[in-house]
């Protein structure tokens, strides 16, 4: 814990102090000695009052940290193969909770005054950064009634309308307005920051469910395929394994199956010819230009 510096009152009393010694001094026009025994109690009693208060901040400062590592602990408690580093020092340094929740590997970092909420996701088809609106565009938003907030930044392969589906979209508004998220990035990591305030286990929990529901739709899974061989991925959509371009079931029975040649993301095979490419967004295997002009012109 920082102790706060204890010298830092006596700068005003020593300027109380020479303010009245200098008016004894001139007081009449003449010199005289002046009695220091007002400007001894005053320094005895602002002294007294900044060691109360330092003490009393001292005392919520502990009981705030304690409460902090107690709610780290209870969350701890929650996960399977937990580990907790560095929880006593995270004033100074960082606290990690690691472990696994539900089938998925998450990450809770607490340093100084922010958390970061990390879920990971397998195989992502898109990368994009999310902030929270700048004071502006939220007071024109509040005044229209209107508007996510969030702002959409930097964005690579992002499927069109892939935050507006409901799940997404309704998980993504409880992060910002009840979770106070102030960033949300998706990479290999699905991460969430936020200002630090306190660490209550079922909003950690609640959190954490909600980021799970937003990384659902853009992770792909690694499969096994016994009519296609060859390692492949499968766009989970949310749910269970699907076409990245109809939307419907992929069956891996199924022999109408195949990859992209540059993701490995399987696709039904009337799809893939149709679209005249791979349909995930950003992949290098997609169709060119040209050829969705063409397909349109048709």
């Amino acid at each position: 814990m920082t102790r706060p510096r204890r010298y830092v009152p006596f700068f005003p009393m020593l300027g109380v102090v020479l303010a009245m010694l200098l008016y004894g001094q001139v007081h009449d026009g003449r010199l005289r000695l002046v009695d220091l025994r007002a400007p001894a109690g005053l320094l005895v009693g602002v002294w007294l009052g900044w060691r109360a208060v330092a003490s009393l901040r001292d005392g919520r400062r502990v009981a705030r940290h304690r409460a902090r590592v107690d709610g780290l602990t209870a969350f701890a408690r929650g996960l399977h193969d937990a580990r907790i580093e560095g929880a006593g020092f995270y004033d100074a340094g960082a606290a990690v909770v690691s472990g696994a929740r539900r089938g998925r590997r998450l990450r809770l970092v607490v340093q100084r005054e922010q958390v970061a909420l990390e879920v990971r996701v397998e195989h992502p088809v898109a990368a994009f950064d999310l902030a929270r609106p700048t004071l502006p565009d939220r007071l024109g938003r509040a005044v229209r009634g209107a508007g996510a907030p969030w702002t959409l930044g930097r964005q690579q392969g992002l499927p069109p309308g892939a935050l507006e589906r409901v799940e997404v979209e309704r998980a993504l508004e409880r992060l910002f307005r009840d979770h106070r998220v102030t960033r949300l990035t998706l990479g290999t990591t699905l991460r969430a920051e936020r200002p630090l305030g306190d660490l209550d286990p079922d909003a950690l929990d609640e959190a954490f469910d909600l980021l799970a529901q937003v990384a659902a739709p853009f992770e792909r899974r690694a499969v096994v395929v016994r009519a296609v061989p060859g390692r492949h991925f499968a766009w989970s959509g949310g749910g269970g394994l699907r076409c990245p371009y109809c939307r419907d079931d992929l069956s891996l029975d199924d022999e109408r199956l195949a990859p992209c040649g540059a993701c490995r993301t399987l696709h039904h095979v009337d799809c893939l010819d149709e679209a005249g490419g791979c349909t995930v967004m950003g992949c290098e295997g997609g169709p060119t230009r040209r050829e969705r002009r063409r397909r349109v012109g048709a």
